[in-house]
């Protein structure tokens, strides 16, 4: 091991890249943390497990920017050198465990094809359904109750109106088959029912136009001549 781990115990010194494994501490029982670690680096150094290194720092920096620097090194980068890694990829390709019996590389360029289609299959769905997506439903600025009270105003008013039906008119549909005269009058009897029921709207006609005629009658200016002073 390149690192020593015995220098570990003097303070404030880190190892680039260590992650704190210490072998065998997890055997070790009753005595505290810092007195095991410091325990254990020890033997692993009596043993001969651990090694020594003397770091040797880089003097002459003009060599390495030299080489930088040169043509050749620029152009060897640009190129013919592999592209730099990318911080935390982990090397997942998605759905290459289902791909068998061929190379690496040919498995994953099908696998990016396959990703990439369904990428833009999402998208388009994802497009269509934004486009088809219906309209939030409204919010009411009037409770219930308020509503619901005006329709049945409605209803009322609209439920029975002033309207003429000519004797010769077929049934309504929906009429229930209710004949005006039918069992007060003799209007029904020894007849057919096309002839009684004729007969029963003539007379409710008759009936109606006399009492609109009375009506009228009774609210022209006539029958209520002005008295002189």
């Amino acid at each position: 091991m390149c690192s020593n781990f015995a220098s570990l115990s003097q303070p404030s010194y880190l190892v680039p890249g260590y992650t704190g494994h210490c072998p065998t501490l997890k055997f070790q029982f009753g005595k505290c943390y810092g007195t095991n670690t410091k325990e254990i680096l020890k033997d692993l150094y009596d043993i001969g497990v651990l090694h020594k290194y003397s770091y040797t720092p880089l003097e002459d920096q003009t060599k390495l920017e030299s080489l930088l620097r040169s043509p050749d090194n620029r152009r060897l980068g640009s190129k013919a050198r592999t592209r730099p890694y990318i911080l935390g990829y982990t090397g997942y390709i998605p759905g290459m465990r289902y791909h068998f019996g061929t190379t690496f590389r040919k498995a994953a360029d099908e696998c990016a094809d396959e990703l990439c289609k369904r990428i833009l299959a999402d998208e388009s769905k994802r497009v269509l359904d934004n486009a088809l997506r219906p309209l939030s439903p409204i919010i009411s600025i009037r409770s219930n109750g308020s509503i619901d009270m005006a329709l049945h105003e409605s209803h009322e008013q609209l439920k029975y109106r002033d309207e003429h039906i000519s004797a010769e008119f077929p049934p309504i549909a929906g009429y229930t088959g209710h004949l005006p005269h039918q069992n007060s009058t003799d209007v029904s009897l020894s007849q057919r029912f096309f002839t009684s029921a004729k007969l029963g709207l003539s007379k409710l006609k008759k009936q109606r136009e006399t009492f609109l005629l009375q009506q009228k009658l009774q609210n022209s200016p006539c029958m209520h001549p002005h008295t002189r002073g």
